[in-house]
């Protein structure tokens, strides 16, 4: 009889935490980021991922690219106005924007440049990510000469 109380009570012992267990929600596991830019200015010094990106509301646009010859090449570019990573990080006095490339470029943008609606830190082009060379993420300026747009964007000083 005591041996059958023994193996009883053994079984309880770990069976009820066991099954306390299953009965708990899953903490939720954040989504894993795919890619970072760093963002910086006056005592700032962030970094947002495609999660975070998300977050501020992405948006779509038809923004053209002015070529060397003059001509405009458009596409539908899906990512987060400059002016909103910009706020989000915190940043709020500036006079202009560099950016840099993952291979060393950079380019400096104005601030009315930088905080027009169409300046958007894009991830996605006519539906697509961005093709290797290009991305993951571009800087793409409204209007503006492609020497003002950045490929393969990884950081975003504002000074």
């Amino acid at each position: 009889m005591y041996k059958k109380y023994l193996v009883i009570t053994i079984f309880l012992m770990f069976m009820l935490p066991l099954m306390a267990g299953c009965s708990q929600k899953s903490p939720q596991v954040p989504a894993e980021a795919k890619w970072k830019i760093q963002v910086t200015g006056k005592d700032v010094d962030k970094t947002l991922t495609d999660v975070d990106m998300e977050k501020l509301g992405p948006v779509d646009a038809r923004i053209a690219m002015l070529k060397k010859d003059d001509s405009t090449e458009g596409h539908d570019w899906t990512g987060v106005p400059l002016s909103k990573v910009l706020e989000s990080a915190g940043i709020k006095e500036f006079e202009k924007v560099v950016l840099e490339s993952s291979d060393g470029y950079k380019v400096e943008l104005p601030k009315d440049v930088a905080l027009a609606q169409n300046t958007l830190v894009a991830y996605r082009m006519d539906g697509n990510d961005l093709p290797e060379g290009d991305g993951p993420v571009r800087m793409v300026v409204d209007g503006q000469p492609s020497k003002m747009w950045t490929k393969a964007l990884v950081k975003i000083s504002a000074e």
